[in-house]
């Protein structure tokens, strides 16, 4: 299918793929290890990737929100080929659900708070940090 990345022509197409370990402990996909998921992915400028779509940010980004940078999205690290397969374009989830995924992260917040504290720590001072420095401006 045709979206975008930051703002430029970009193909896409929808997945199922097994959640694996991911490369850095604290990324968002770690408590989801083993389930599966629905996710897009995006072909840019010669490279291929896949981010997340099992609540429609996924499709949202590449879509109306043209691949922006300003459009979150959560990366997808060491995919599986043995638990990896593309579905069929009806079959990609297309509706955005904030409600999901603030649950989500909310979630995930909860799992660093537990399993990483100082890290979680480190994290809340710098989102502090930057609000604090985006309000002054």
């Amino acid at each position: 299918m045709k979206g975008y990345w930051n703002g430029e022509p970009a193909t896409f197409v929808g997945v199922l793929y097994q959640v694996q370990e991911p490369e850095i402990k604290t990324w968002w996909q770690a408590q989801y290890v083993g389930t599966m998921r629905q996710g897009i992915e995006v072909t840019y400028g010669g490279e291929t990737w896949i981010i997340d779509n099992k609540y429609g940010d996924g499709f949202y980004k590449v879509t109306q929100g043209m691949g922006s940078p300003n459009c979150a999205h959560k990366s997808v690290s060491n995919i599986s080929d043995d638990h990896f397969t593309y579905i069929p374009d009806e079959d990609i989830i297309t509706d955005l659900n904030k409600d999901m995924l603030a649950v989500e992260h909310e979630s995930h917040q909860c799992y660093l708070r537990e399993h990483f504290p100082e890290a979680f720590k480190r994290s809340q001072a710098l989102i502090k940090s930057l609000k604090k420095t985006i309000n002054q401006n």
